[in-house]
């Protein structure tokens, strides 16, 4: 799972490298020397700069965005077939959320994984998915493949947060 807040999941007061190993320690046995460096691997892949200073830093020594992509890292650490991305971008300026969307999809390429993303950004999710599910108070709306939903919405709130999506030059970058 990729929480809404990777930094809130990580204990300020330990440094990345020391949660990281433990949580890899936990689930498969391996050496503290060997799960550092896969830690510090998966935080490449993420394309940290200096993964080692990364895993030897306090959370608070990190960007928002760093700390999120230190939680993708450890979301992805064991190949999930599954992953839960809950408002992965909410808390981040738009150019960092840009970048976290496009590695969570590069991600998802790379080890085979399927993503399934809670957003209220109706641009990310048609960005990001494939499969489009429009919830209101708890219930199913609409859904349907991207360009039903996009193209052919159903419900009228549906219909509204498309209507809400802003416009530039006359055309709308979520359809």
């Amino acid at each position: 799972m990729i929480f809404q807040d990777s930094g809130a999941m990580i204990n300020p007061i330990r440094k990345i490298g020391a949660q990281y190993v433990e949580y890899i320690q936990t689930h498969e046995k391996m050496s503290k020397k060997d799960a550092f460096d896969r830690g510090v691997e998966m935080l490449e892949k993420m394309r940290l700069p200096d993964g080692k200073n990364i895993m030897n830093s306090y959370p608070f020594q990190l960007s928002g965005g760093m700390r999120q992509r230190v939680g993708i890292a450890m979301a992805m650490t064991f190949s999930p077939k599954l992953l839960l991305a809950d408002e992965p971008t909410s808390a981040l300026d738009v150019t960092t959320q840009a970048q976290i969307v496009r590695q969570i999809m590069e991600l998802r390429d790379q080890f085979n994984t399927s993503v399934i993303i809670v957003t209220h950004n109706i641009g990310v999710a048609a960005y990001m998915a494939d499969q489009l599910i429009v919830m209101q108070h708890g219930r199913v709306v609409d859904s349907g493949s991207r360009e039903e939903v996009m193209k052919h919405p159903t419900n009228d709130y549906t219909k509204n947060l498309l209507a809400a999506v802003p416009e530039m030059g006359g055309k709308r970058y979520v359809s």
